[in-house]
Parts: C-alpha cells; structure tokens; sequence
C-alpha cells in the first residue's frame, strides 16, 4: 500500500492515527503540505503510469516492481470530506529491498571480506593517471566518478573504468557478522558455503577470468540503463520536473526507485514510484502552458542525467536519508566501490540503444 499513514516525523517521534501531519513545505515559505497519504491525481496516475509503463518495458523483457490493483479512498471521522480528499494505492509488490539503501550498501560492505588480498596501490592502478592525485599529506585521491565521467561537455567527460575483464579474484568471506538471526545465520552459511563452489566456477566462466562482482554491477548498471532508456525512448518522464521550489527540482530517478527482484524473476531490478510520471504527449508547461516538447526533452535528459550521477558516487539524489546511509568501510574499499562504480556508470551510459547493449554484450563473450 503506497499513502497509508506517515507515522514517524523527522525526529523520530511518533505520530498517532491515522498519521497524516501537516506541515510547512521545504522551500516554499508560507506553504503547507499533506504528508502520509496520496492525493486524487497522483493516485490514479500512478495506477494508470504503472500499467503504460509495464508494457512497454515487457517488450524488453523487464517488469515494474508494483502492479496497480486498486484505490481507497480514506474516510477521517470529524473531518469534512472535501479538505483535502486522502487515497492510499493498493498494489501486488514484488520486492521490498531497494538498490541504493540495501543492495548497493550491502555490497560495499563486503568487498573487503570478499577481496582481502587486494592491495590499495592495485586498486589505484585500475585508474588512469588523470584519474588518480594526492592530498597535500600524501594520501591517494580519486576523482569521483560523477565528477568524472558526469560533468561539463561530452568533450570534457571522461571514459569509465570498466572492470568486467579484471580478474580481482573474490574469495568466500571467513568470518561470521555477529547479532545475526538465528535465520539469517542459517541463510548467511548457506550462502558463503556455496559460494565456495560457485565463485571459481563464475570466474571460469567470465571472459579471461573476470571478476564476478564487476560483473554484478555490470548486470545491475544494465538493467538500470534498460529501464532508463526504455523509459526515454517511449517519450515517459519518470517524474523530473520543477514545482514550488524554483531553484530544486523533484526527481523520482534515483537508484532507490529500484527494488531488488526475489529468486524466479530474469532480471534483478524492476523500477517503482511512478505518480509523477508523465508522457510526452501529456506534458503542458507550468511557464507557458503549452505543451512545450523543448522543455519536455530538457527535463527528460536531466532526470537520465541524475541517474547516472547518482550510480556515480554523488549523494544528492540516491534516493536515500542522510540519515540512513552506510559509511564507506575502511581499507581502500571505498575505491573499489568507487571503481565498480565506474562499471556501473559504464553500462548506464552505452545502454541508449539495444545496439550499443548487444555490443557491450559481445565484448565480454571475448
């Protein structure tokens, strides 16, 4: 259910039921907000959104992570009905986990465990030169990837690192995390025994015995740029637009609009969040009120732009709290991050085209 009660306000206090607060909106002085529950257009939007979406991303062999089923429509005791009309969409969901608070966090805490012989200087080799600098104290310095690879003119961008041929060669982790479950312990053996077999069977597999993580991301980074574009070239915003503060834009194109898919799906990923989604052919301007396809095109270009800075390392739209995100482990892992990371951005930028997916495809068959 999406709209079914905010029951936590910023600090952590709780709200009683049935959890819909009012408060002032950010950047907009002056101006409140509903918050906790969804409203008539952005309810049956989303219902409609999530069906135009779903066939055309079947055609690609990929799903939405929610299927509209129904809406409801609240009824307050004491409050006259026509304030401010309150829905909650019902939906069959088909995962919970999201990329960027669970998957992506989860990964980067292993990679020590996963790659304990990997030294700093290896990892600093996988960069070029332009990449790589040092601190006034001697420390190593790479430039982030969405500095990197996403900002200023194409002429000025550089290549992402791919490591898709890089045999880092993980190892089962050898040690056990503690407070765990008496499930999760189980699920945790299971996985690092298996993992023993698994591991060197993936690498022989990969081309000249790449690394099975940098073919993770590779497969993650595919999925979101099939998703992306597929999106682009069927003329669909996912929800990038200004509204009541001039100088920030809302932005539902972020990496945590992704949840992660359960045992049984093709695919990893499946996209989420679309009651901001709008098409082309439906799009007036809030300056002009027209349907101006210039600005259209400007917004569609900036929402794919927020992505890939995203998967390239800059927090600013993740899609995650401040609050909530995992901190980089030590021992140089947020450079491997950081290099998987352009792996990632990689296949996110070559995936415009079916094309450009079957050449990247190709390339790592050898």
């Amino acid at each position: 259910m999406k709209g079914c009660g905010c029951y936590l306000d910023k600090d952590g206090s709780r709200i009683s039921f049935p959890a819909f607060p009012v408060q002032q909106m950010e950047g907009a002085e002056g101006k409140w907000e509903v918050r906790g529950c969804c409203f008539k257009h952005t309810a049956h939007n989303e219902q409609h959104m999530c069906d135009v979406i779903a066939s055309v991303l079947e055609k690609e062999g990929m799903v939405v992570g929610n299927r509209s089923l129904c809406l409801w429509r609240y009824s307050i005791p004491g409050e006259p009905v026509d304030v401010v009309p309150k829905y909650c969409g019902v939906f069959e969901t088909l995962g919970e986990r999201r990329l960027s608070s669970d998957l992506l966090p989860g990964l980067s805490s292993l990679l020590p465990h996963l790659l304990p012989s990997l030294s700093l200087s290896s990892i600093l080799a996988l960069f070029p030169p332009d990449r790589v600098s040092h601190t006034a104290n001697g420390q190593p310095s790479i430039l982030p990837t969405w500095s990197a690879c996403c900002t200023g003119g194409q002429h000025k961008k550089k290549e992402p690192v791919n490591l898709c041929h890089t045999p880092l060669q993980e190892t089962p982790p050898t040690f056990t995390p503690e407070g765990l479950s008496t499930g999760l312990l189980g699920e945790w053996c299971r996985t690092v025994y298996g993992m023993k077999d698994l591991l060197p069977l993936s690498q022989e597999l990969l081309c000249t015995h790449g690394s099975v993580l940098a073919a993770l991301y590779w497969r993650l980074g595919w999925e979101v740029g099939v998703v992306s574009s597929t999106l682009a070239t069927n003329g669909i915003n996912w929800g990038y637009f200004f509204d009541h503060n001039p100088f920030e834009p809302h932005c539902n194109q972020h990496p945590n609009n992704f949840v992660i898919l359960p045992p049984g799906h093709e695919n990893l990923l499946a996209p989420v969040d679309f009651d901001l989604a709008f098409t082309a052919d439906r799009f007036v301007s809030p300056y002009t009120g027209t349907n101006d396809q210039s600005l259209f095109q400007s917004w569609l270009d900036s929402g794919l732009t927020e992505m890939e800075r995203a998967l390239g390392g800059e927090a600013v739209n993740t899609g995650v709290l401040t609050s909530a995100k995992v901190k980089r482990v030590v021992y140089g892992g947020s450079f491997l991050t950081l290099s998987l990371q352009c792996t990632f951005l990689a296949v996110l930028r070559f995936s415009n085209t079916q094309t450009e997916i079957a050449a990247i495809c190709k390339s790592c068959e050898g």
